[in-house]
Formats: structure tokens, sequence, C-alpha cells
């Protein structure tokens, strides 16, 4: 009867081997790995072999990858025994040898300080192997799904583009108990390679759809591609504004996705992933009990945490792959989801003046065949919600998340297409962060500001963030209130007008309403446009709080905040900041 180790990460490393069929291992003697080698010692699916010099086991292995041409186990404990499977493991690298070692430390957080045997391997030599990782002590759900990632990755990482040698480093609580009589089942997260596969996985299941995080703009052929798969598999394209998709079977579900209560179209069998990092923060709402990654650079990005399969293919000759020849068009799911988003957007009440409010007025009446550049995360939050004409190329900076260079961004791409309008949504924070870049000398007249002035990063003051419990307090460093003139009406004004900017201000939905005609126009004006639009932040806040509960049966009363400054204003004329600031206190 087979018994194996307590320790999680073990069981989890040596159930995928074997569901990979990987059972090959030499083992050298040592103590950090007893729970690895004893456990696959009572499994007879593992064939062991013994080799006290950790040189002489990393060459053996080698020879034997080669003979079989499969990946073969070594596993060694720590300090120097690891530092001997060098030379074999470069020998390996260059030679394409699928080889996975398996070292063994008691815990990484002992590294640093004079411990006897517990030396640094966080950092091998580059060409010593193809990837290398720490296996995380199993204690939830959490640490499980990552150590199966991380074993999944290693492996894929071994027989991927002709394969080579990866390093996986267990930690161990030398757990004396083999008591447990079964390894796990583990999820599998498959390889496929166009070129090297006659067959790949079929697509059986009643609902497909696509993801598409950040993407470039796709070309004709790829949308043809992926609207007949869509057709013909009854699929979806789930997207934001950042996708680069404009095919008829788009669908952006963010106001959907956003709600508190789950409905059926975010039920998915099988959900194909393209693009990179999502402009979009709550597609990852969507359950999915499968999801394939489509790229070709054919690395795991497991996103949704349910990767079963990774393709590495370009999208055309994926989706070509997918699509029968003879299927029925009719797509009873696009039109599902498209009544959906509707309701939704039909349960919108009147929002008070908010970024969201901005982006819901002047979406549909962006000029066509323009570009548009939304800042994280307000703003880019906030016209997800919202449909833009399909001529419209959208882009964030979402690669690396931050705030930084939405309008340097916006002036490289004003200045490479001089014909063609750009318009960059921002906060007031990225703003400022970004200032220096509207001294350029080089600043394109194509180019169009919309700075929302809220006076902090609102993103902090939100009833759905941490940071909310910190009530005004987290005015004074998280949320950073009050920087750059607090607010300050002249402050921008003065600084565009002196650099050569055409400024146009809004404290009101009036006013806004007043400055869209030359700022939405198609016609390329002599100078760049800034609008700002002064918002309180109370009513970014309660215009998010709105959208986010969005159910027929419950709705808040809407746009209190602004529905009761306008009655005042109406009533008493200019003196009603006044006077509010003394209702409030």
């Amino acid at each position: 009867m087979n018994s194996y180790t307590k320790e999680g990460a073990q069981r989890i490393l040596l159930a995928l081997l074997k569901q990979n069929g990987i059972r090959n291992i030499i083992a050298s003697p040592g103590s950090t790995n007893i729970s690895f080698v004893v456990s696959a010692q009572h499994d007879p699916f593992f064939k062991l072999y013994s080799a006290p010099d950790e040189r002489s086991a990393a060459y053996m292995a080698c020879g034997m990858a080669d003979a079989l041409g499969e990946p073969v186990v070594i596993s060694c404990t720590g300090a120097t025994a690891s530092r001997n499977y060098l030379p074999a493991l470069t020998e390996a690298y260059y030679r394409k040898l699928p080889v996975i070692a398996v070292t063994a430390i008691t815990s990484t957080t002992r590294r640093y300080h004079l411990v006897p045997q517990i030396i640094d391997r966080s950092n091998p030599p580059a060409d010593a192997c193809r990837f290398h990782a720490t296996l995380p002590f199993v204690k939830d759900k959490s640490d499980a799904a990552e150590c199966n990632f991380l074993v999944n990755k290693a492996i894929g990482e071994a027989r991927r583009t002709g394969g080579g040698p990866v390093i996986l480093e267990i930690q161990t609580d030398y757990l004396n108990q083999f008591a447990e009589s079964d390894l796990p089942l583990e999820r599998i997260i498959s390889r496929h390679n166009l070129y090297k596969e006659k067959e790949w996985p079929a697509l059986i299941c009643k609902k497909t759809a696509i993801f598409i995080g950040a993407h470039r703009r796709f070309d004709n052929a790829e949308i043809f591609a992926i609207d007949q798969f869509c057709a013909a598999n009854n699929a979806v394209v789930f997207c934001d504004h950042t996708s680069g998709y404009n095919g008829k079977y788009a669908v952006n579900f963010s106001l959907v996705n956003i709600l508190p209560y789950r409905v059926p179209e975010r039920d998915i069998e099988v959900l194909i992933h393209l693009g990179e990092v999502s402009g979009d923060y709550y597609g990852r709402n969507l359950f999915p009990e499968n999801v394939w990654r489509v790229s070709e650079d054919g690395e795991m990005r497991d996103t949704f945490g349910k990767l079963t399969e990774v393709f590495e293919s370009d999208i055309i000759s994926f989706f070509r792959h997918y699509t029968p020849k003879d299927a029925e068009t009719f797509n009873k799911y696009l039109e599902e989801c498209s009544a959906r988003v509707e309701y939704a957007l039909s349960l919108i009440p009147e929002l008070p003046l908010s970024n969201i409010w901005c982006a819901q007025t002047l979406s549909p009446r962006l000029p066509k065949n323009s570009t548009i550049h939304l800042a994280i995360l307000n703003s880019l939050r906030s016209w997800n919600f919202f449909r833009i004409d399909p001529s419209i190329r959208a882009t964030s900076n979402v690669g690396g998340f931050g705030i930084d260079g939405p309008l340097s961004t916006a002036i490289g791409s004003a200045l490479a297409e001089p014909g063609r309008v750009n318009t960059v949504v921002t906060g007031d924070l990225a703003f400022f962060y970004d200032l220096n870049s509207l001294g350029n000398r080089h600043l394109p007249a194509n180019l169009r500001i919309l700075l929302v002035n809220n006076g902090r990063g609102v993103e902090f003051r939100n009833k759905s963030h941490i940071a909310s419990v910190f009530g005004d307090e987290a005015d004074n460093y998280v949320a950073a209130a009050n920087h750059y003139g607090a607010q300050s009406e002249e402050l921008v004004r003065h600084f565009a007008e002196d650099l050569g900017f055409d400024y146009r201000k809004a404290t009101n939905k009036e006013e806004f309403w007043d400055a869209l005609p030359p700022f939405t126009s198609s016609k390329i004006h002599e100078r760049p446009m800034l609008l700002e639009v002064f918002v309180d932040w109370k009513d970014d806040c309660e215009a998010l709080d709105l959208v986010q509960h969005l159910d027929k049966d419950n709705v808040p009363q809407p746009g209190l905040v602004q529905q009761t400054k306008e009655l005042i204003k109406k009533a008493i004329g200019p003196k009603v900041k006044e006077i509010i600031n003394i209702i409030r206190k």
C-alpha cells in the first residue's frame, strides 16, 4: 500500500509528476528531501535510482533524458549538494534536455541568518535552468493553487520548445508522517504547439467565450477568424476598451460584472484567454470551468485560476482549427449577453457630476476614427461601463497599471498620427504627476485633455475600497488630498494657457454641455485643448456606489449630493459653496 507524506507541497509535486507520466527519479542522500524521496519510494509508479554524488546524478539524468526523450527528476538536499548539479544543468540547458531538479530547504525564511546548510539558491545561473521557483508551505487553498501552478509551469517549461532544465525548491517541516494512502487529483496545465502536434484537445461544450486583455489592434483577418469562430460555436467576446477588438461579437460586460449578484451569462464552460493585462478589473468576476490560454509566446498565464490548456499559436490558426465548417450561425449567447448589458444600462439612474457621468455623456460623442487614452484607475473603470464607436482606438497604460505617464503617452501617439484626434481622460493626481510633459515644445494641436479634478485620489474614498474605513483620515496620506492647489480654478488654467492650450472649465453639468461641441469636434483645431471638470469627491464616490448597486428592487436615491447642490444654487446663487460647507459642518 502506498504511503505518502502529509506535507502538502511534496504531495502536489508527486501527484503532478505522476499524472504527467514522469516516473524516473535519481535521488542523492540527504535530510531535507526525505519527505519527497521516501514518498516516491513507496509508490511503485516511480522508478528510483541512487547516486551519492550529485554531480554524477545530474549527468546521469542528462543521459537518461536524452535516451528516453522525456523529463527525468533529480533530487538532493540543500547546501553545496545542490551546487553540484550546476555543471550538468548547464549541459542540459544548452542541449535542451528536460531535467527537473528538486532541491530542498527547511525554510526560505532562514536563508540569511547563518543557519547550517542554508544557502541562498534563489538566483541560479541564467544558463543553468529555464525556470526556477520555491514551492510554498501549503497551509490553505491559496497556497495549494500557487503550488499547483508553479509545478505545472516547471513541467511545462521542461518540455516547451525543445525542452530544458528547471529547478524546484521544496521547503520541509520534517514531518515524519507517511500516512496518506492517496495523492490528490491535481489540475494539469497542458501545452500545445500548432507546429508540433497533429491533434489538439476537442472543444466540446455548450457555452464558450473569449476574454481579451490589452492587445494591439486586431487586423481584419484576425477579426474575421474570431467572428467565424463565435458564429460557429455560439460564443461571445468579453472585452474592454483596451482589447483592440471591435468585431460584432464584442460584449463590454464590465457594468454587469460589477453587480453584486450573479447572472447565468458569467458561468462559462471554456473561456479562451487572449491578450495581456486587462484594463477591466471586473473581468475577473467571470466564472469559467476551464481556461484556454492562446498566445504566440506560449507562456502560462493563470489569470482566472482555472487554466488547463496553453496554446503556443497565432490567433488565426487557433480559431480556424476550432471553427466547424458546417455549423449553425445563430448566436443565442450573444443575444443573452447583449440583453443583460442593455438591462444594466437601463437601470443607471441620473448620476451626479462625476467621472462616470462624464464618461456616460461623452462616450457616444467622441469623434469617429479618433484615439482615446484612459488614465488609471477611475477614468479607465468609468469609461469601461459604456460603449464607444468601433472606429475609435482606445488605450491605457495597463502594463504596469500605475498612474504614470498618461499625458506623455497620449502626446507620443498624437505626434505619431497628426491627422487623428487624440483625447486623454485623466484624474487630477495622474495629471499633475505627468504635468511636465505639457511643456514639451512638440505639443501637437490634435491633443485634447479631459481633466476630472476631484482634489484627491478618490479611489481610496470609495465605499468598496479598504481605505474607506478610515474616513476623512484617509485624505491625509492615502488619498493624498488637497495637493496641487486643492482644486484651484486658476492653477491649471494659467499653466495651460501659457503653454498655448485652448482652456475650458466646467463646474456643473450645464457648463460641461456648453464645452462639448469644440471638444468633440472631428476637426483638428489650431491649438490643443484642455477641459477641466471640477467634481465634488463625494459625488464621484456616490456615482460609483450607484453603479455598483444597480438592482431593480433596491435602487438608492440618485444623485443626492449633486441634486441638493443644484437646487440650493438655483435658490441662493453664487454663495452656494459657502452655504454647503456650513451645512456639512
